[in-house]
């Protein structure tokens, strides 16, 4: 079945249009799916939400509105934002893409891409690999990923505790689901193609398989994540160390740490 033929209790499948494809500004987690084309005219993106955007073919202008100035910039196909400002889009060259936009959630202006087809920085279930596109600045913060499947790859059916959100960028798969939502029935066995996009609701059942002799890459949306820095543990406290100032040219010694960063003094004293 197509892509937009299927919504069930653990798919929804959306079409590749202009506009607003998606409200889920209800959930728990807010979030709004958009859709642009190069025929369709520009996308307007309001404020008082980040939005994550990623161009699947052609290139497309994304154009950032900030204080008394605005900054336009040209995206080809792979290349991925997060803007925490109203922007707007636009396709051109037979550009087209989506944008996720995590509601009431101010993040970090990025661009990055296009992104780095093959094998992923690290590993995921059943031989898959995966990259951290757009990381979150803290724990519980909403990331993009990059997901690579070899050819011929066979994933286990499992589940998330969040909604997640996938366009496919290049290759050929299917996602195959459970007919009814108790996970029981036939299945029914979605193609997934370059473009395709859809939505695994929380805890939907599915299995993305990657179909044919080419590897299938897609980027995916998390709108939270479980792991992350926090004010105890990030890069820049973990390489700090504080000293206290020499006396009587004795070498310096740690100084008294609070609780926060006892462990990381204990390590360098």
């Amino acid at each position: 079945m197509r892509v937009e033929q299927v919504r069930n209790a653990h798919f929804w499948g959306l079409a590749s249009s202009r506009g607003l494809l998606a409200d889920l500004s209800a959930d728990l987690l807010p979030t709004l799916f958009w859709g642009f084309t190069p025929d369709g005219g520009s996308l307007a993106l309001p404020g008082g939400s980040t939005h994550f955007g990623f161009v699947w073919r052609g290139w497309a202008l994304l154009t950032r509105y900030i204080p008394r100035r605005r900054q336009t910039f040209k995206l080809g196909a792979g290349m991925y934002f997060a803007c925490p400002e109203p922007c707007q889009v636009q396709g051109h060259g037979g550009g087209g893409g989506v944008v996720v936009s995590r509601v009431g959630y101010e993040g970090m202006f990025q661009i990055g891409g296009p992104v780095n087809l093959g094998e992923g920085r690290l590993r995921y279930i059943d031989g898959g690999s995966t990259s951290l596109l757009v990381a979150p600045p803290r724990k519980g913060d909403p990331c993009i990923n990059h997901l690579h499947f070899p050819p011929g790859w066979k994933q286990s059916r499992h589940k998330h505790p969040s909604l997640r959100f996938t366009v496919a960028y290049q290759g050929q798969g299917k996602c195959t689901v459970p007919a009814y939502p108790d996970g029981s029935g036939p299945d029914v066995e979605i193609s997934v193609d370059p473009g395709s996009m859809f939505i695994i609701p929380t805890g939907g059942l599915h299995a993305i398989d990657a179909v044919g002799s080419s590897p299938l890459d897609i980027v995916t949306y998390h709108p939270d994540t479980l792991i992350g820095w926090t004010d105890d543990i990030h890069p820049m406290l973990e390489s700090t160390s504080i000293v206290a100032s020499p006396v009587g040219g004795n070498d310096p010694v740690p100084a008294a740490c609070d609780s926060s960063v006892m462990e990381m003094c204990r390590r360098t004293s």
